[in-house]
């Protein structure tokens, strides 16, 4: 790696949450991998890499992304932001299928009232309750802004509840329209819309044994939390460009010849993609970590596991927090959950045993 590229993972490690422990990973089994292949490059794509030199952007996102539900069911949909610079303030749309979901209520979380209250500051919801249209499916004029204090929250947090009553079968879509997210060191930033997808099934259409992966345009860092019928790359992940494994032991990328569900894979699309791989469902695993370094992890089926203390053997040897990559701002998030259907970098400190899905 340059000289330029250290300096980038440095300063994004000073400026990511949880500074200590990113730092002590990084003395115990070094920077992350290298994204760059030197065997099978695929044409007009390039394997991020580990940090882009404008550092993390903000995002948003839902809480939870999957959902089944029947004709009739509340579903408590929570927006979630996570950013890594200070924040004064968000504002965003939402838009959603009216034919099969009916938006009840709109309520502000606690993102910025929590940070308010401990510094001396008000926060204005900015036109709120926001104005909703079950006629056109949008939810719109959501703001929230701080007055007084100095500086602003980070991390992740709940911006807003939204409660949707189920009322038409099939799949349906919630997603932004639009969303600014004003920092404090930089002017709003602007993210295009379709930022985040959640997937809601309705009257049984999505059944347990079906995952439904969203897929940007250039690369997507996945798992599969399933037993298919037939786990061949080219099965699990249909017109991909180019599927990749990381092997801890000898650093370096290759084609996997199945996919696995404790494991996190790098996928390719020239275009926007969505994929429903089904199989049986993994609702837990073990996996052996017999290598010091980072590791490419998957996830479980049908649970959102906390990862700040990981349920590895011998305990400690697994560090409480992980990566991935998000494809549309192309950039590292920093993670303490693993959410099914993501793959993750984590840092293993000494051979262990690393599970998911058994608390």
């Amino acid at each position: 790696m340059t000289e330029h590229g250290m300096r980038c993972l440095r300063s994004s490690f000073h400026r990511g949450k949880n500074t200590h422990g990113n730092q002590r990973a990084m003395n115990r089994v070094g920077i992350l991998p290298s994204m760059a292949i030197s065997v099978v490059m695929v044409t007009a794509l390039a394997l991020p890499s580990v940090v882009t030199a404008e550092g993390e952007a903000a995002s948003l996102g839902f809480s939870p992304s999957i959902i089944t539900a029947d004709a009739g069911d509340t579903i408590a949909l929570e927006v979630t932001l996570d950013c890594s610079e200070e924040t004064r303030g968000t504002q965003f749309s939402l838009q959603f299928d009216a034919s099969r979901l009916r938006c009840d209520s709109f309520a502000a979380g606690d993102y910025y009232s929590s940070w308010a209250s401990a510094n001396g500051a008000s926060v204005f919801p900015v036109g709120f309750p926001p104005t909703i249209d079950n006629s056109n499916g949008t939810v719109s004029n959501v703001a929230f802004a701080l007055f007084g204090g100095t500086g602003g929250p980070t991390g992740s947090g709940v911006l807003a509840t939204c409660e949707f009553t189920a009322i038409g079968e099939g799949e349906a879509t919630v997603s932004f329209l639009t969303y600014d997210v004003l920092n404090t060191s930089a002017p709003p930033q602007e993210i295009p819309a379709s930022t985040a997808v959640v997937t809601v099934g309705v009257t049984g259409s999505l059944p347990a044994d079906q995952l439904v992966l969203h897929l940007k345009t250039g690369w997507n860092m996945v798992s599969i939390p399933l037993l298919p019928g037939d786990p061949s790359p080219s099965s699990v992940f249909p017109g991909a460009d180019a599927v990749y494994a990381w092997n801890p032991v000898d650093n370096s990328y290759s084609i996997p010849l199945s996919i696995r569900p404790e494991k996190g894979y790098w996928v390719a699309y020239s275009q926007d993609t969505t994929i429903t791989p089904t199989g049986m469902p993994v609702t837990e695993w073990t996996d052996s970590l017999m290598t010091q370094g980072w590791h490419m992890v998957g996830s479980a089926h049908g649970t959102t596991e906390d990862f700040t203390d990981p349920q590895d053997v011998a305990n400690g040897s697994v560090e409480g927090f992980a990566y991935w990559w998000n494809p549309t701002t192309r950039s590292y998030v920093f993670r303490t959950t693993i959410e099914p259907g993501k793959g993750y970098w984590a840092a293993v400190a000494r051979d262990c045993t690393l599970s998911m899905g058994f608390l």
